[in-house]
């Protein structure tokens, strides 16, 4: 298993463009690329502070 993320500081939702560009990062990995099961996860840091405050 591969595990691929992306996080930012920001209260605004993510677009695909950012989910396609983590991705093609993942492409340029070659750690067992042809047997890999790829998982990717995004998150929103300031939405998971507001959160954690509340």
């Amino acid at each position: 298993m591969a595990l691929f993320g992306k996080a930012k500081w920001t209260n605004k939702p993510m677009s695909i463009g950012i989910y396609e560009q983590l991705e093609q990062k993942a492409q340029r990995v070659n750690w067992k690329r042809e047997k890999r099961n790829e998982h990717y996860i995004l998150l929103a840091v300031a939405d998971l502070v507001m959160n954690l405050k509340q």
